[in-house]
């Protein structure tokens, strides 16, 4: 089992919460604001069964399509109940298109390969702030004020420990390794069932 203990919503609540005064007035500063959406914020739906997998998979999009409204219009906890119910409900397959159809494969074919073993997924996006009402990334503004002042990619998977990660799509892993993203510290998985 993992080294990860409880109170994994509550660190990434302080998370968030930390930073969201900062993007909220950056944001509203902006001219265009209204165009972008709410920040996609994780959320386990039960943390002993995440704490207890025997693997934890994070897989990783580019951005949201129109994603928690336009930013403002939710609240943190919002959020977080929008998280459950489109992806711990399943809600995100009746979406369709190309990221949740390869999700479903992969997820399928990680879950075949370790039949006696638990595994847990989580959905993330490198860029956390999408475009309201249309696909892709908004403007790269908005994508480097996100950076910025909503800096916690490293710190989600610090606090999560996937024992892998997947990038779906060129353009996610292009944002991130633009962002000097370091994954330097983290634990590897080199598909032995053990962590390095």
């Amino acid at each position: 089992m993992s080294s990860i203990t409880s109170g994994l919503n509550e660190r990434l609540d302080e998370l968030y919460r930390k930073y969201w005064p900062g993007l909220t007035d950056a944001l509203m500063d902006v001219k265009g604001y209204q165009e972008v959406t709410n920040p996609l914020l994780l959320h386990l739906r039960d943390e002993e069964q995440y704490i207890l997998s025997d693997y934890k998979v994070m897989i990783f999009g580019q951005e949201t399509n129109d994603w928690g409204q336009n930013f403002g219009a939710r609240t943190i906890s919002q959020l977080y109940e929008d998280y459950n119910g489109f992806f711990h409900q399943g809600d995100c397959y009746k979406y369709g298109g190309h990221f949740w159809n390869s999700f479903k494969s992969y997820s399928n074919a990680i879950q075949s390969l370790f039949p006696d073993k638990s595994v847990s997924f989580l959905w993330n996006n490198v860029i956390k702030i999408g475009r309201l009402g249309k696909p892709g990334s908004p403007e790269e503004l908005f994508t480097k004020i996100q950076l910025e002042l909503l800096p916690v990619l490293k710190e989600e998977l610090r606090i999560l420990n996937p024992d892998l990660i997947l990038f779906f799509q060129v353009l996610a892993t292009t944002a991130l390794y633009k962002s000097n993203f370091s994954m330097s510290n983290l634990p590897l998985f080199k598909g032995t069932g053990k962590r390095n």
